[in-house]
């Protein structure tokens, strides 16, 4: 479509404040902490150094996610451990080179976790760090991937969580009959409240899905108790679009936002926050399709997520409703969700439609 804006991960950059988070696991600004664990990102590595209390006081994992190109920087990001230090470039290495799969660095009896930093004037680089205690759900059977280059092959899966430092488009394959759930974080929120489920369908067969990814995790729960089958091929790009495709069910939501009550959003230079910034969902045909929406917002009336129809005129705005859920249909082959930019503020809109599965 003429209008479809792609981009490149990490080719614009935003200010971001920092948010000061006074959680009982640490003393960090940037991190988000969860019941069970920890999501750090460059600013908390912007100091001296940064430290973790309680998650790996007896035993936890720890998974990184690293710009490549700028490795030299996390090799000098340090992580303290009983045997000396480890780097983080090092941690992120850990994976399988085909599939992308990560293998944890396993730390043990350690009541606080220290990361130093040793770059010059505390560099830190785009850089993501997922901490997570073995009290976690899913800790032992969980599967974590890289997001670049992933590369998993159809076969049975519980839980996935796929990490990048960089926003990304996750993409599976159609295949048999499936029942997913995907949420904006760790596997230990899975079966919990502590985060919205942002996508959930259950199809016979399972058309597959192609979701983008603007932070740095999300974790999906198969149903293989209903749908005891393999899950389909799942592939993951640095390429993002602010028009998406309209599926059977979806959500399309601010940089950095997971929807997780109580927790600040997550923070990368990468984020494409611009003063303005929309989503356009389209069915491909052109077909007007039955289109119920669930949004939620903390923006104020002068920054309304306003949603306009093929037309280009407005079908509604939403507003300071953070706490509530506003349900609302339309009918129309695209909708475009339009949204004014300010610190602080973030949207989740959460879909079905009527729209014909895409084989």
């Amino acid at each position: 479509m003429d209008d479809t804006v792609v981009r490149r991960a990490g080719t614009k950059c935003a200010f971001f404040q920092e948010i000061r988070y006074p959680g009982a696991y640490s003393d960090g600004y940037a991190m988000v902490i969860f019941n069970n664990s920890a999501i750090l990102d460059e600013f908390d590595f912007a100091n001296a150094s940064v430290s973790v209390t309680g998650l790996c006081r007896d035993l936890c994992h720890v998974y990184a996610s690293i710009d490549q190109q700028h490795r030299g920087i996390s090799d000098k990001l340090l992580i303290q451990t009983a045997k000396g230090f480890i780097s983080v470039s090092k941690v992120a290495d850990q994976l399988d080179s085909s599939t992308k799969k990560k293998f944890p660095l396993e730390l043990k009896n350690m009541p606080t976790l220290t990361i130093t930093n040793l770059n010059e004037h505390h560099k830190s680089g785009s850089i993501i760090l997922y901490v997570v205690n073995k009290n976690a759900d899913y800790f032992e059977e969980a599967e974590v991937y890289e997001a670049a280059g992933l590369d998993r092959p159809k076969g049975y899966a519980r839980v996935i969580t796929i990490l990048s430092y960089e926003p990304f488009t996750l993409q599976e394959s159609n295949y048999m009959s499936m029942g997913v759930i995907a949420k904006l974080a760790g596997f230990d929120t899975l079966d919990g409240t502590e985060c919205p489920a942002v996508y959930s369908l259950s199809w016979l067969p399972f058309p597959g899905f192609q979701i983008a990814v603007i932070g740095p995790i999300i974790s999906l729960m198969y149903d293989l108790k209903q749908f005891p089958y393999p899950a389909g091929e799942l592939k993951a790009t640095g390429m993002f679009s602010d028009t998406h495709r309209m599926e059977q069910n979806g959500f399309l939501v601010s940089a950095g936002w997971h929807g997780c009550n109580g927790k600040p959003a997550y923070q990368s230079t990468l984020y494409d926050n611009n003063i303005e910034m929309w989503h356009k969902l389209v069915d491909e045909n052109t077909h007007p399709q039955d289109v119920t929406i669930n949004v939620q917002t903390n923006a104020r009336e002068r920054h309304a997520v306003v949603v306009t129809g093929s037309d280009n005129q407005e079908l509604a705005r939403y507003y300071d409703n953070q706490d509530s859920v506003e349900i609302q249909q339309f009918r129309d082959y695209k909708l475009t969700f339009a949204f004014t930019y300010t610190t602080g503020t973030h949207y989740l809109v959460r879909y079905n439609s009527t729209a014909k599965p895409v084989y």
